[in-house]
C-alpha cells in the first residue's frame, strides 16, 4: 500500500513539472523587442516587470511592462519604461487613442502628433521631466517613457523596428 502511494505521488510530480507553464499575458514580440534592445542598447539592463492594473483600453486583452536601466557617466540612475497593450481589434485601438487628439491628458502635459507606427502621440511634462510616445501597431499599442527625450524616442524606434520584423 505503502509502494502505491509513493508511485502516485512520483507520477504527480513528475506530471505537473513536465507542463510547460507560459508567462501570462505575454505577447510574442516582447521577446523580439527585448533581443533588439539588448543588441543596440548593451549597457541598459532589462527588468520585466507583473502588472494587475485594471484595463486601460477597451477590449484590452494582456498588458505587459517592461523596463531598462542603467547608470549614466555622471553615475545617475536611467530608466526607460515600455508598456505593451494588446486589444481585441486595430480599430478599437484607433479610437481609443483619438482621447489624445481631444486633449484628453492629464494637468500639466502637453500633447502632439508623432510620426511612428500606425497612429502615435508624443507627450510631454511641463517642466521636461518627463516624456512618454504612445503608438500603436495594428491591435497593439505600446507607451515608451522616461526623462530624456532623446532615449525614449531612440527607444521607440527600437521597438517599431522590432515589431515591423515580427
Amino acid at each position: 500500500m505503502m509502494k502505491l502511494k509513493i508511485l502516485w505521488l512520483v507520477l504527480l510530480l513528475f506530471i505537473c513539472t513536465a507542463t510547460p507553464v507560459e508567462a501570462q499575458n505575454d505577447l510574442p514580440v516582447i521577446s523580439r523587442v527585448e533581443r533588439v534592445i539588448k543588441y543596440k542598447e548593451p549597457k541598459w539592463q532589462y527588468i520585466r516587470g507583473i502588472c494587475t492594473c485594471p484595463p486601460l483600453i477597451p477590449g484590452q486583452k494582456s498588458m505587459s511592462v517592461t523596463q531598462w536601466v542603467r547608470q549614466n557617466e555622471r553615475g545617475i540612475r536611467e530608466s526607460i519604461s515600455i508598456d505593451f497593450y494588446e486589444v481585441t481589434s486595430a480599430e478599437e485601438v484607433a479610437q481609443w487613442m483619438l482621447h489624445f487628439d481631444r486633449g484628453e491628458i492629464a494637468e500639466g502635459w502637453q500633447v502632439k502628433k508623432y510620426d511612428l507606427g500606425d497612429q502615435a502621440y508624443i507627450l510631454s511634462y511641463r517642466d521636461g521631466s518627463r516624456t512618454s510616445i504612445y503608438f500603436r501597431k495594428d491591435n497593439i499599442v505600446v507607451e515608451v517613457s522616461g526623462e530624456s527625450l532623446k532615449d525614449v524616442e531612440r527607444f521607440a524606434q527600437h521597438v517599431i523596428e522590432a515589431i515591423r520584423a515580427s
